[in-house]
Formats: structure tokens, sequence, C-alpha cells
């Protein structure tokens, strides 16, 4: 329907008025210009469109013109100035309403002619250019809206003129310089709207001479200096605000304030105020419902009198430097709704009489100092929607009957521990954080679909998760928990099968397959050596050296075994508290040690004795090493290189080693690295190098290094005794220095280097999470929501974002001396000594005893002769310093990892047995004296039992002062000799001091 053509025969005609028709489309016709008589047009909310006809300005009769909210566009007519009739004879009422269009241009100075116009509005355009100072000749203005536009330059100070008006809104807008003082001229202003603009400079002194100002919106400026205290003076009317948010104010909150009884809201926030909240503010109980000062440098403690602030329902302190404890008084402002008081330096408990604010709807208490208990009143709250208790010193438990209206909890970095709650009956909630604290046991979650976010990594949460059907788009779970299987198909990185507890034969079925498959080996290739007499393979009246030596170190594991095992493993798995579930084979080490004081204390002693048995074997070993033959055969030794050749020798050693550690280094990180990673590995190789990392760990330490150290030594003209220290300094490092490094370098728990290396983490916002407040604060009257779409806002915005993560909680997560870290490293390298110990046991035997075959030993003696071009009379033969070493090394991993990981005991001993015996049925001679390095051996004891003293302190576990003194009885030995060295030192100079009298 347009506009009907006929209307412009009536020339008697008066009055236009098609109001809120959507339906009256097309343009303005210009037959209506020829309306002489015309006195009111109102086609406000119409669907027209197209121009305002500049020959609209001929209608001289006109009053009032309304054409606001329709689709119009083009410029402002500047013959529109000769409606000099524009608000005379109406009444108070808007005179000229063009808001809510699309015209652009500038406002033509001609619009100063209305003299009789008393509402101007032209909000919510496109409008350029200046602010006419001809306006200032409006003497009878009452209100000029030009908001929400693009006006530039600088406040006419001529509308200082304006001596009539009470409503001056110009914000959101881009003018720059600073407020004309000359505004306080305008002693009916009542509204002043300057926010959202450039504005710069000091807010004038001179509006506390203003009797009837309201409201002052000055938000999202750049104003500076302090606040005047003259603005307590200044006001009279009731229900009024002051907006200065978002500048560069600075100083302190003026006490006088609080002689502005009638004031409803103060918004201070975002600024850089100083100074403590004044006490006097709590005179304004009788309006005030809005209290913001949040982000500014506000310090002192919360003042007791703001409980006299009964009316309050908004109280905003986020982000200062407020300390203190929370009055418990706050709890007699019945009608607060919203209360932010996170990012400040409070201590001290939650006061449990919050739980009497029955209209709340948000309680911030994140990053703060609090400590203590959640109080379980707070589940008496119905009406609360978001609870943030994040980054504290919360301790105990989360309370059970959480408020079922829970939106958004937030509860990450704590101190939280005991059973994680039910989320089951939480039909509302969104968003859940509970990372960085210590929550055991189920984590069961609502089944609402709007759930979109759950950040549950690093607590201590096992077995699996309750209502599997959830679905979120932002959720980490996996790391540093031990979720059990089966596990839904929602969580990110579940292609980690590493992170989460499969079925139990799941677990053990690599191992269990490879052992079986080994013994078989082995059974069938002693069944081929001794013709099927399979007793004579084990039974031996003569053992030669190192096998008898290898020997002796299997009685010695086979005794440590017989004493720890029936001793350890009972208190571990008594013990076993850290996770509920988990995986069962760590449970019988001290990775899940925790919550048992008893048991506590019984390992710390146990800790003690391991040692003591550990230094006796020692002892022993270097006995039954004076046993061994010395040059068996005959080979080359040479001496007199200097200390700069095995200076260089070492630092290519060092290359060497490193290259060979990457199946070590590739099993620590697939413990933790997710297949969408920066490297490029995919899920396949994670897969082969976790589970193959046993097989290949054992060929490189038995084989690789041997080998290369033997070449390197040769090619340096150093002795064997040289090759030697380095295949135990190079198994060192590949099998224990290098993937322990990794894994605190990569591991959730430790330093959480995983992270770098995920693709999501590349994105500065994959973890940023936010969610609106609902927060209005409208022209038309106060209300808790968002301002409707026909209001004009007073605050900066009608919602505020809560920040539910930011990247860097996630993705720098830090690290937490809480025990977490040596935990898994024992799990970890915990894992990869059982598998490689499993195959050393089971399979490397038979291979062993396969490459010693008369058919295999020629073919490697012809590969030496013919394609190495080595001489005729060229024998295989093994270095005695190469097997004592091996030797060693089989008793580092027992002594290292035995205390913590009890079950690696009989498999070492296994292992030193069968390659005892197969070195029994060698026929490869040996050359050269050794001796096994004790002092290697006690360093090894030290990196074992300083991994237990790591995990005890850093737990906080019983005895943990025990482990530590058990460290000091390595070489218990030594301390006697000093002893009695010193005895005897003591005893010659008294026998000397005799002599001398």
């Amino acid at each position: 329907v347009t506009v009907p053509l006929a209307l412009a025969s009536l020339q008697a005609l008066q009055s236009i008025s098609f109001p809120a028709t959507p339906h009256l489309v097309g343009s303005i016709p210009l037959a209506l210009s020829s309306l002489t008589g015309l006195r009111r047009m109102n086609l406000r909310q119409t669907g027209l469109s197209g121009t305002i006809p500049p020959e609209m300005g001929s209608l001289a009769a006109l009053t009032f013109l309304w054409m606001d909210s329709c689709g119009l566009e083009g410029t402002i007519p500047s013959s529109l100035g000769g409606l000099t009739r524009l608000g005379t004879g109406i009444g108070p009422g808007t005179s000229l309403d063009l808001a809510d269009n699309g015209i652009s241009g500038t406002i033509p100075p001609t619009l100063g002619r209305l003299a009789g116009a008393m509402y101007i509005r032209l909000e919510a355009n496109r409008i350029s250019g200046t602010v006419p100072a001809e306006l200032s000749s409006l003497v009878d203005l009452q209100g000029a809206f030009l908001s929400k536009n693009s006006l530039s330059g600088f406040i006419p100070s001529e509308l200082g003129r304006l001596a009539q008006i009470s409503d001056l809104d110009l914000h959101d807008n881009l003018l720059i310089g600073s407020i004309p003082p000359q505004l306080s001229s305008c002693s009916n202003l009542i509204n002043l709207w300057l926010g959202f603009n450039s504005i710069s400079g000091q807010i004038p002194s001179e509006f506390g001479t203003l009797m009837a100002l309201s409201e002052v919106g000055l938000s999202s400026n750049r104003l500076s200096g302090t606040i005047p205290p003259q603005l307590g003076n200044a006001g009279a009317l009731y229900g009024g605000r002051i907006n200065l948010t978002q500048n560069s104010l600075s100083g302190s909150i003026p006490s006088q304030l609080g002689g502005r009884p009638e004031l409803r809201g103060l918004y201070f926030g975002g600024n850089f105020l100083t100074g403590s909240i004044p006490n006097r503010l709590s005179r304004l109980s009788g309006w005030l419902t809005e209290l913001d000062l949040h982000g500014n440098q506000i310090s002192g403690t919360l003042p007791p009198q703001l409980a006299a602030l009964t009316l309050l329902s908004t109280l905003n302190l986020f982000a200062n430097s407020l300390s203190g404890s929370i009055p418990s008084m706050l709890s007699s402002i019945a009608r607060l709704r919203f209360m932010d008081m996170g990012t400040n330096l409070l201590s001290g408990t939650v006061p449990p009489q919050l739980s009497s604010l029955t209209e709340l709807f948000t309680l911030a208490l994140h990053s703060n100092l609090l400590s203590g208990t959640v109080p379980d009143q707070l589940a008496s709250m119905t009406t609360l929607e978001i609870l943030t208790l994040a980054s504290n010193a919360f301790s105990g438990s989360l309370p059970n009957g959480l408020p079922p209206s829970l939106v958004v909890l937030l509860a990450h970095k704590n101190r939280l521990g005991g059973p994680a709650p039910s989320f089951g009956a939480l039909v509302s909630l969104e968003h859940l954080t509970l990372f960085g604290n210590r929550l055991q046991g189920r984590l069961e979650l609502p089944t609402n679909a709007s759930f979109k976010t759950l950040f549950a990594h690093s607590n201590r949460l096992s077995c699996a998760i309750e209502h599997q059907n959830v679905s979120t788009a932002h959720n980490l779970v996996l790391p540093g928990n031990a979720i059990g299987s089966p596990l839904p198909s929602w969580p990110t990185m579940r292609a980690v099968r590493f992170l989460w507890v499969p079925a139990e034969w799941d677990q053990w079925e690599p191992v269990v397959i490879e052992a079986a498959l080994g013994a078989s080996l082995l059974l069938a290739m002693a069944c081929w050596v001794t013709g099927g007499r399979v007793t004579e393979f084990v039974s031996c009246e003569q053992w030669c050296g190192v096998a008898w030596m290898r020997l002796q170190c299997a009685k010695a594991l086979l005794i440590g075994s017989a004493v720890s095992l029936p001793f350890l493993i009972p208190i571990y798995h008594t013990g076993a508290g850290y996770f509920e579930c988990g995986k069962p084979w760590l449970k019988t080490t001290l990775a899940y040690l925790s919550g048992n004081p008893a048991c506590e204390w019984a390992c710390a002693l146990a800790a003690c004795v391991c040692v003591v048995g550990a230094e006796l074997g020692i002892e022993n070993l270097q006995r039954v090493s004076s046993r061994l033959p010395i040059d068996v055969a005959p080979g080359l030794i040479r001496l007199g290189v200097g200390a700069r050749t095995k200076l260089l020798v070492a630092l290519l050693w060092l290359l060497i080693v490193l290259v060979l550690s990457l199946p070590s280094a590739a099993y620590a990180i697939s413990a933790s690295l997710p297949p969408g990673n920066t490297i490029g590995l995919g899920s396949f190789t994670l897969r082969v190098a976790h589970h193959g990392a046993g097989v290949v760990l054992y060929l490189v330490s038995a084989y690789a290094i041997p080998a290369v150290s033997r070449m390197v030594s040769r090619r340096a003209g150093l002795e064997s005794s040289f090759s030697a220290r380095l295949i135990m300094a190079g198994r060192l490092a590949v099998v224990i220095l290098v993937p322990g490094l990794v894994v605190v370098l990569m591991e959730q728990d430790c330093l959480a280097g995983w992270l770098r290396l995920w693709d999501t983490c590349s994105q500065d916002d994959a973890f940023r999470v936010t969610y609106s407040i609902p927060q209005g604060y409208c022209l038309d009257g106060y209300f808790f929501g968002p301002c409707s779409l026909n209001s004009r806002e007073f605050v900066v915005q009608a919602t505020r974002e809560l920040v539910i993560t930011q990247h860097s909680d996630v993705g720098s997560p830090g690290y937490v001396a809480d025990g977490r870290c040596p935990r898994a490293v024992i799990g970890v390298l915990g894992s990869l000594m059982l598998n490689k110990l499993t195959f050393g046991a089971f399979v490397a035997p038979g291979f062993m005893l396969l490459l010693s075959t008369p058919a295999v030993y020629t073919a490697k003696l012809w590969f030496m002769r013919e394609v190495c071009c080595k001489p005729t009379g060229y024998e295989i033969t093994r270095s005695l310093d190469t097997e004592v070493a091996s030797v060693v090394m089989l008793l580092e991993i027992p002594l290292v990892f035995g205390f913590c990981v009890p079950v690696l005991l009989p498999l070492a001993c296994l292992s030193c047995a069968g390659h005892a015996v197969v070195l029994q049925h060698c026929p490869i001679p040996l050359r050269h004296h050794a001796q096994p390095s004790t002092a290697y051996l006690r360093g090894s004891i030290v990196l074992g039992w300083g991994l237990a003293a790591w995990l005890f302190h850093e737990s906080g576990l019983h005895g943990a002062w025990v482990v530590v003194i058990g460290l000091s009885l390595i070489h218990i030995s030594e301390p006697t000799r000093l002893l009695s060295i010193s005895y005897a030192v003591f005893c010659l100079k008294k026998k000397n001091e005799r002599e001398q009298h």
C-alpha cells in the first residue's frame, strides 16, 4: 500500500497520520507539498523508503513532522529550515523526528531557524559532519538527540546558550576535543549523554552548579584527570546516574558523592581510580541500586557499611586490588542480583550467610586468595545461575547439592579434592570448568542438550564417564586423569589411547603375546641346541665368568624380589588412593600411593631398608667381579691418548646418543601427543612408537650402543674400558634420562609441552570461551536484562562478557608442585621399563641363542671377512668390558625403578638368568679384564630414591623426611671406613702427644 495521491487534492487537510503501518510502502509523494494548510504529519514506523522531498520545506504551517523508524535515505533537505512553526501549538513533544532511518549527509545549519522546535530526534542514522553551532539559536529547544551517527569534530561551546534544554544526547559518534565548560550554563539540563566518542580532557568541575542534572553518561571516551568532587553537589532529581566507565580517570572516588542520596547508579568501571571505597557511599541507601567500580586500582578492604545499601541489585568490584575478607553483612542486601568480586586480593573464607541472598543471579569470586571450603549452603540459592570460584585456594570438596539453576560453574585451579559431585541434576548447565584440582572418582555430567563447555583435565578423575551421550563443543578431559572405558565418542584427544584406561585385556594383550612368543622361541632354540634335552640347557656344572656373574645378579634380584614384593605390593595396593579406578597394574607402584598415612609411613621406612639392601648387593657384586678371568683372549689396548681426544670423542658420542635416543623419546611423546600435531605424527605412527618402544629400546641398548661405542673407541685409539664407560653413559641417556626429560617436558601433569605441539593450540583463541551475562540499564526504566531495541542505552553495554576460559588457562597451564609430575614419570617410564624388561626376559634370550648358533656364527664370520675385509684369521670376540657394562645396565633399571615399580624386579631377575644361561652356551670368547662400576650403580640408587623423595615431598606424603634420610645410607660402608680412619688418626695423635711429653 502506498500513500494515496488523492490526498493532495484535500487542500483543507490538516493532519496525515499513518503510525505503525509497516505495509505502507513506496516513497513520499511530492504532491503532498501542495497541502499548505497541513499542520501534523505522522508517518513513523512505516515501510516508506526513498528520500525526503525538498519540497516539504514549503509546508509552512507544519507543527510536527514524525518520520522515524522508516527506510528513508538520502540527506536532510536544507529547505526543512523553513518549517518555522515546528513545535508551536502542540505542547511538549517531539517537533522533528527522523530517527532510526538510513539518512546520510550532514545536519543542515538551516535547522537553526526552527525557533519553536522543542525536541529534535536524528539518532540512529548515518549522518556525518559536525554538530552545527546554529542549533544554539533554538531558544525553546528542550531535547536534542543526535546519537548513533558519525558526527565528528568538537562539541560547539555555543550549545551552552540553550537555556531550556533538558536532554542532550550525542553518544556513539566520533566527536573529539573536550567537554565545553559552557554547558554548565544550561541550567535546566537533566540528562547529558556524551558516551562512545573520543572526547578527551577533564570533566568540567562547573557541572557541580547544574542543580537539575540527573544523569551523566560519559562512558567510553578518553577523559582524564579526577572525578570532580563538585558532582556531589549537582542534581536534585531522584533516580540520577553517573556513568564514567571506560575512560582514563585517576585519583580517588570523591566521598562528596555520598551527599546525593537520590543517586540510583554509579558506574566508574574501566578507569585508573585508586584509594579505597568511601564509607560515605553508604548514605546512598535510599535509592542506589547499581554500583559498578570494576577494572580500577581500588585498594583497601570492603567496607561493611555497604550492607546499608539495602536496595542495591548490582555490585561490580571486578578487577581491583581489594583485600581482606568478604563481610558477612553483605547478606543483608536482600535485593542483590549481581555480585562480582573477581580478580582481587580477597582472602579468608566465603561467608555461608551469602546463601540468604535469595535473588542472587551471579556470584563471581574467581582469581582471589580465598581459601577454606565451598559452603554447602550455596545449594539453597535457587536463583543462582553463574558461580565462579576459579583460581583461588579452596580446599575440601564441592557441595553435592549444587543449585539446579546453574548455567555457569567455574571451579578450576583450586585445591578441591574428594569425590567429584554429581552434575547430572544441573539441567541448565552450559559451562563447567574443573581443571587443575584434585577431584576424584567418576564424572557424572548433565544430559541437557545446551551443555557446551567441559574442561576437567588435570584432576584425579577415573572410572567411566556417566551420561556419555553429552555432546560438548569445547572439552578437554583426558590429560591428567585416568578415565576408564567405555569412552564416549565426544572427548577431544580420544585417539590418544594411552591417555585413558582401556579394558583389562587390552592393557596386557601386547605384553602377554610378546612374552608367550618369546618363551616359545627360547624353548625351541633350547631344544635345538641340546637336541631335545632341555634340562641340560639350564643345568651347568661350571659357569663361565660373565655368565656366572649374571647368575649371581639374578640370585640377588631373586632375593630382592622375594623380600620386597610380598611387602611393597600389599602396601602400594592398600594405599593406592590417588585414583579410584585407574590402571590396575599401577596400583602396585608408588605412583598411586595417597591418602593412607599408615601405608605412607611403611613405604618410607621400606625405602631405607631397600637402600641398605641395594648397597649390600653392590658390594657383593664387587666381590663377585674379582673372580672374573683376566685376558681370556688377546686384544688391542692403545694407551697415551690425550684428554683433548677423549673430550672430542665424548662430544661426538653425545650427538650419537641423542640420535639413538629417538625411539625412547618417541615413546614418551606418544604418551601425551594427539595425532593432530605440528610435527606431523599420525595416529598409526604414534601407536607404533608406543607399542614398539620396548623392543627397539632393547635392541638399541643391547646391540647398537655397544657396536657404535666399540667402533668410536677403536677409531680414536682408546682403551676398551673407555668404550665401556661410553656404553654405560649412552644407555643411561637412552633408557632413563632422555625419556624422563621428555616426560617432564611433555606430560600434562608436568610442563605440558604437548600443548605447544597440538594444532589446536596454534590458534590464539582456541580455548577462549565466553558467556554473555544479561545486564542492561536503560533510560526508559531500570531492569535486570537486555535493553529493548527502542530504548536508549545508558550503560556501556547491554550484556557483560564473562570469560569462561582464556587460551592461557588451558594452553599454558604451568608447573604445579603437587606430586603430579613424579607420578607421571613413574607411570610412563615404568611402563617403558616393563615393556623393555619383558622383551629382555622372554624374547631376547631366544634371540641371542639364535644368533650364537654355528650356522649364524659362520654367516657372521663370512660377512666380516668377505664383506668387511677382515683378515683371514679374524675371529668374533666379545669384549668383557661390554659384557660387564651390560650386567651393570641390567641392574640399573631395578636400582632406579625397583622401589617405585617392584614388578620390575622379577622381570630383571628373569632377564639376568636367561642371559646367563645363553652366555653359558655361546662359543664366542671374551677379551680384556673389567670391573663393574660401583659408582655408577650407586648413582642409579640416587636416581631411584631421588624420584621417590620427589614424589613424597611434592605430594606431602607422611614420612617424606625419612625417605630423604634414607638417601644418606647409600654406600653405608664408606662412613664406616671414614669413622675407622678417623679413630686411627685420633689414636696416633694421642700416642705422639704422650711420646713428646
